[in-house]
């Protein structure tokens, strides 16, 4: 088994935390051992990881930048693992895997999670990106996530002969239709078993655009009377002013349904209809090709690599557009019920041919193979 240290800026829940969980189980079937390095604390994901059996390092930093403190103990742990190379995992931890790995002299791979979002990134983040473009030429390789996040990425001067694209993938298995369950979710959510149900399952960040989903939601609502919207992710709960001030003044009330972080969204997407991910800025997301695992037709915004994730299985609208984004959602659901049966299906069998977890890990030991041992 070759040895992999992963260092990541942190374990909390979000969608490039979850790809290196899924990425480090299913890579323990291709000849590798990772382990997760957080800058930060265990988080959410953390203890996932460890339940997964895989080893677990939390360095603790009160900030990114306080790195140099760990180094030493960062450098000290891949000597004693017999590391065969480092791979870092989002700004923060790409460079603190380039510092290491040049320190215990390791091969080092970068890894980009996202697009760029321009003004939504803070000050802070923006010179990191800058920092990693400057230092991106001692990275043996940057793994881009998505087309249009190395793109972007390159033309604001990162190395463009490291660069690889490699999506993310997912567990086809877990994220699967289940329709026994659609009834009992809505009845548990006070949900009518005829009501259409629409669902965002993102964390809240101006990037994810809550307000536009919400006038969409408004305007589906005067179409829909009976619609219902579950929104899904950190940040998204009763204890969101600002999004409640927006309920109450589009007069939503109990058609919206904020339910914040939760561990059951594939069982929460059983009751669903249509899910929505109303982006500015997107890398490759992974709540759309979950809700597709499941059969769920979708509509995204055109920003990163959405267009090519949902293909012709569901519908794509310019960003920032709550207008365009209503009445996607109403095509969707004027369909009759066998009509978006199968436009699901045909979403679920686009994520099984191009993105399961198992064929993107294969591809991705490949990769890490060919950094740590490369042919002269």
């Amino acid at each position: 088994m070759m040895h992999v240290a992963f260092v990541s800026s942190g374990l909390d829940a979000g969608g490039a935390e979850f790809a290196l969980l899924r990425l480090t189980m299913a890579l323990r079937n291709r000849g590798i051992a990772p382990t997760a390095i957080s800058l930060r604390g265990l988080g959410t994901v953390g203890p996932m990881l460890q339940q997964a059996s895989i080893d677990v390092l939390p360095l603790g930093l009160p900030a990114p930048g306080s790195l140099a403190v760990a180094l030493p103990r960062l450098s000290s742990f891949l000597r004693s693992r017999a590391a065969a190379l480092v791979h870092g995992w989002m700004y923060h931890g790409n460079l603190a895997a380039l510092a290491a790995g040049r320190r215990v002299g390791l091969p080092v791979v970068w890894g980009i999670r996202q697009s760029l979002s321009g003004a939504l990134d803070g000050w802070l983040t923006r010179r990191v990106i800058d920092a990693g473009a400057f230092l991106s030429r001692n990275a043996q390789l940057i793994v881009y996530n998505s087309v249009a996040g190395r793109a972007q990425h390159e033309a604001r001067g990162y190395d463009a002969s490291r660069g690889v694209v490699m999506p993310n993938g997912f567990d086809t298995e877990r994220f699967r239709p289940n329709e026994a369950l659609r009834d009992s979710v809505r009845a548990r959510l006070g949900i009518a078993a005829d009501a259409p149900v629409v669902a965002q399952v993102a964390r809240f960040h101006p990037g994810k655009d809550y307000p536009g989903l919400l006038r969409a939601a408004a305007t589906i609502a005067s179409a829909r009377p009976d619609a219902k919207f579950l929104l899904i992710g950190n940040g998204v709960d009763e204890g969101n002013a600002e999004l409640m001030e927006l309920v109450r003044q589009l007069e939503l009330g109990a058609r919206v349904r904020m339910l914040g972080h939760r561990d059951d969204v594939a069982d929460l997407l059983a009751a669903v209809d249509v899910v929505i991910l109303n982006s500015t800025a997107e890398g490759f997301p992974n709540s759309l090709a979950e809700a597709m695992c499941c059969g769920v037709p979708c509509v995204g915004t055109a920003v990163g690599d959405v267009p090519e994730l949902i293909g012709d299985t569901g519908e794509v609208v310019p960003a920032s557009d709550p207008g365009a984004l209503a009445a996607a959602v109403l095509r969707l659901l004027a369909l009759d019920e066998s009509a978006r049966r199968a436009l699901g299906a045909r979403a679920r069998e686009r994520i099984v041919q191009r993105y399961s977890i198992d064929e993107i890990a294969r591809r991705y030991a490949d990769l890490l193979f060919s950094v740590a041992h490369p042919r002269h």
